[in-house]
């Protein structure tokens, strides 16, 4: 995954890749900072074929963390962070892995799911990391971080000596666990490999070819989809950034929240769920939006309903 999003991107390395409130990261600096993280994980004991538990949102951290796993030929073991205590307990223990990334919020929840497991480590990650500052320091203040007994993640980094020592990844080697909603049953954890999210970038890019999506280089794609689950990692995640676009990180992926965020942002393309898109209309409607600015959205992860689309469509339409 991680070279091909490179192969993709060489050419147009001085291109916003994150945008995360306002704080703007090249794809210069978004593969520095996965260099920096890979070193960091191989300095803590990560080698090839191990799995690494992730509990996350939206944030420029867990995208680095997304790829440098992924380049240390590693395997990432996506955790709901909605997902009750007893699946996130199953879920550590049948990977084995030995450590574990988690949003400072949900450390409560992960702290008791790895009780009787075999983890070793958890590191936390401030979601105000890189919030521009004064957003991030009234975020720092009214979330507390009274956990003095994991490793913080600017501790983890300072191991990191910038450089990385990658092993040979096949394209059929597995890059990702993603788990299922539990719908039906237990969730099950579901293998994605390089090659298949790969894929998913080369179909939407001929897709995008013959006018469907309308996506082009320096796009804005807002992403709150969360990358934990499968829809959030391909489409709102790897996919916008193979095409060279400005990736939008909401972390908050509560509609309300969330159209705020459209407004303020004005992304040309949104990766969404329905609950989304009828917040979307409805504040158009209520509040004489302008959202012309919007090219396509892309909305997935869920039972697909034909006349919600019909419908939704000819709503969409009408706001412009």
């Amino acid at each position: 995954m991680v070279d091909f999003l490179y192969k993709c991107n060489s050419g147009y390395l001085n291109y916003t890749a994150l945008n995360y409130f306002g704080t703007k990261i090249t794809y210069q600096k978004l593969f520095e900072n996965i260099d920096k993280v890979a070193s960091a994980l191989q300095a803590s004991g990560v080698r090839k074929g191990d799995i690494v538990s992730i509990c996350s949102l939206n944030t420029p951290e867990f995208v680095y963390l997304l790829y440098a796993v992924n380049k240390v030929g590693a395997v990432s073991n996506w955790l709901g962070l909605t997902s009750p205590v007893s699946d996130l307990h199953e879920q550590i223990v049948s990977t084995d892995c030995k450590i574990i990334f988690v949003i400072e919020m949900a450390y409560d929840k992960i702290r008791e799911a790895v009780k009787d497991s075999q983890v070793e480590q958890i590191i936390t990650v401030p979601v105000e990391n890189s919030m521009p500052k004064i957003m991030g320091f009234m975020v720092s203040r009214k979330n507390k971080h009274p956990h003095n007994d994991v490793i913080k993640w600017n501790d983890f980094l300072t191991a990191s000596t910038g450089r990385v020592e990658p092993p040979d990844v096949k394209s059929d080697e597995m890059a990702m666990i993603e788990y299922t909603g539990g719908s039906t049953g237990v969730p099950k954890g579901v293998m994605l490999f390089n090659k298949s999210l790969n894929i998913y970038y080369v179909n939407f890019n001929m897709a995008n070819s013959s006018g469907l999506t309308g996506y082009q280089k320096k796009d804005r794609f807002l992403a709150c989809v969360p990358l934990f689950l499968a829809f959030g990692a391909s489409a709102c995640g790897h996919g916008p950034l193979c095409h060279s676009m400005e990736l939008v990180l909401v972390p908050n992926p509560s509609p309300k929240t969330v159209v705020k965020q459209i407004v303020k942002a004005k992304p040309n393309h949104i990766g969404a769920g329905r609950l989304l898109v009828d917040e979307l209309v409805k504040e158009a409607k209520e509040s004489d939006i302008d959202l012309s600015y919007i090219h396509s959205i892309i909305y997935g992860g869920e039972g697909e309903d034909k006349a919600w689309e019909k419908e939704s469509e000819e709503k969409l339409r009408k706001i412009g």
